[in-house]
């Protein structure tokens, strides 16, 4: 598959990143940045480059982790990009296959990449602001009658 793709190893405060422009080729090597608008300004400009370079417009893959991937998705998404958010279990599963069991951040967001490549994964479709506030109105309401 020579889809372009920006994995993200997403994390509380910073995260790191790297560019695939196919599954053996990559453009940029895991590197962090912050969730700031100067962080995230710089991954855009990645993103830019991917498509520049391979002439398609690239995918950002992440893990599904919750609130710290939800405005991450949601940014990318709103400036156009197409996102796919992985089951966790999916990266866990590849790590198992390893022979070395090395964690960091930068290896993670490799096997990111490598898990979308292998998957094949559907883009991530947002809910609607409507079906995101019923959702935390039902669980508030879940949590006061569980009493």
């Amino acid at each position: 598959m020579n889809q372009p793709v920006l994995s993200i190893d997403v994390a509380k405060g910073k995260s790191v990143a790297a560019a695939f422009l196919s599954y053996h080729d990559c453009m940029y090597k895991p590197f962090p940045f912050y969730h700031s608008q100067e962080g995230l300004q710089k991954v855009l400009a990645v993103l830019e480059e991917l498509k520049s370079v391979s002439g398609q417009a690239p995918k950002v893959v992440l893990e599904a982790t919750g609130n710290y991937s939800k405005p991450l998705a949601s940014f990318f998404a709103a400036h156009g990009y197409s996102v796919v958010l992985l089951n966790p279990l999916l990266t866990h599963q590849l790590k198992q296959k390893a022979v070395r069991k090395v964690k960091t951040d930068p290896i993670d967001a490799i096997r990111i990449a490598h898990v979308f490549y292998l998957q094949d994964p559907q883009p991530h479709v947002p809910l609607n602001e409507t079906v995101q506030q019923l959702r935390v109105i039902c669980r508030q309401y879940q949590h006061w009658t569980a009493l």
